[in-house]
């Protein structure tokens, strides 16, 4: 009843419905309150709650700490705004091009953009002379030992380099945008953003004032897709994702869905994009006007099942991790977890411990390259 609920406000704040199903008790109202606080749709939540006539909305005490929680997620998304500029221009000031992924370019598409839940900043960097052929490990060196004499000591994986310049916004480098575990599925992903990269590089907007690259919504239905699935297959992803990649779709003109699903096929994406297509439009009540493919039911089914289970990026999971597990448990337990999903996604989940082992070389090879690199 209160999922039922949750979703009903959820549409209501999409522009579907209304009114609520029913109406509900106080503790139901803080079932579903606890909801949009596990997907991170407080804020997006609060502004379908404003639109309920007096007789459905919550308990006045509810509403007060609702409001709370939904100015400070403004306050938030505006300082977010500034830092995403400054992040941008930091990196066009020292020689590299750059764009702003996911975060504040996605929340510029939502009705109230300062209301969608912001994270942290999430850059794409390259050097503003890399060749047109693009050597991805001179890139990413390039790009990691800067940020290692800027900010000494960060942490950096395969795909990501933290920079901590700004002591209120968590930074996050990449060198290129997206990952999948099959080769050759991510060899055609990485063609397709050296191809893209030029032009969303020079994507330019202005969101509340601030200037800063942004994706195109083009380079972002593929883009986006692979990170929701990443998320989903690895640790959880929410339904904030979701949303955004709504508000993306909704912008996708009937031209570019076209090239869209080719590229999505041809990276093996194609099944997931049914899935997602499903959630899209049996739970949120995305018009059939705007189909990028068929929907999955199967598939759209066990998406849902895992949003509404582990929340935003899996951090309500409770079925498989255990918070006092050893490294080995742990491991055992993303095992689990991925051979859920054998019979839907096989090449992703079999190429997994190669793709482990992978990132593994290229992250000790990286620490050997940059060492001794200080500010």
């Amino acid at each position: 009843m209160e999922k039922d609920c949750f979703f009903a406000l959820v549409n209501i704040a999409l522009g579907h419905a209304d009114l609520l199903p029913f109406a509900l008790t106080p503790k139901q109202w803080q079932a579903v309150y606890r909801m949009a606080q596990q997907q991170s749709l407080v804020g997006f939540c609060f502004s379908a709650v404003e639109r309920l006539p007096e007789g459905q909305r919550p308990p006045r005490e509810l509403i007060m700490q609702w409001y709370a929680v939904t100015r400070q997620i403004e306050q938030r998304n505006m300082l977010m705004n500034r830092r995403s500029a400054e992040v941008y221009h930091y990196f066009i000031d020292n020689g590299f091009k750059a764009a702003i992924l996911k975060g504040q370019g996605n929340a510029h598409l939502y009705p109230i953009p300062l209301r969608r839940q912001s994270g942290d900043v999430d850059v794409w960097v390259v050097p503003s002379n890399a060749e047109k052929e693009w050597d991805w490990n001179e890139i990413r060196r390039t790009v990691y030992a800067h940020v290692l004499r800027e900010c000494p000591d960060e942490h950096f994986s395969h795909i990501h380099i933290h920079c901590n310049r700004w002591k209120d916004t968590m930074v996050e480098v990449h060198v290129y945008p997206s990952y999948l575990k099959d080769p050759v599925a991510r060899k055609r992903l990485t063609a397709f953003f050296t191809k893209e990269a030029e032009e969303q590089f020079a994507n330019v907007v202005t969101i509340e004032g601030e200037t800063f690259a942004i994706p195109t919504v083009r380079f972002n239905m593929v883009f986006q897709l692979c990170h929701i699935f990443e998320h989903f297959i690895t640790q959880g992803v929410g339904l904030r994702q979701v949303i955004d990649y709504y508000y993306q779709l909704k912008s996708l003109s009937q031209e570019d869905s076209f090239m869209v699903m080719e590229t999505l096929q041809q990276i093996k994406m194609a099944g997931f994009a049914k899935a997602l297509m499903w959630v899209l439009h049996h739970q949120l009540g995305l018009e059939t006007e705007h189909p990028l493919c068929k929907p999955d039911e199967r598939k759209g089914k066990l998406l849902l099942e895992e949003i509404m289970a582990g929340g935003n990026f899996g951090k309500y999971e409770s079925r498989y991790w255990k918070a006092d597990s050893t490294k080995a448990e742990r491991y055992y337990q993303k095992l689990r977890r991925l051979s859920r999903f054998l019979t839907q996604y096989p090449g992703e989940v079999l190429w997994d411990p190669v793709f482990r082992l992978r990132c593994s070389l290229i992250e000790r090879s990286l620490k050997h390259s940059l060492k001794g690199v200080t500010r």
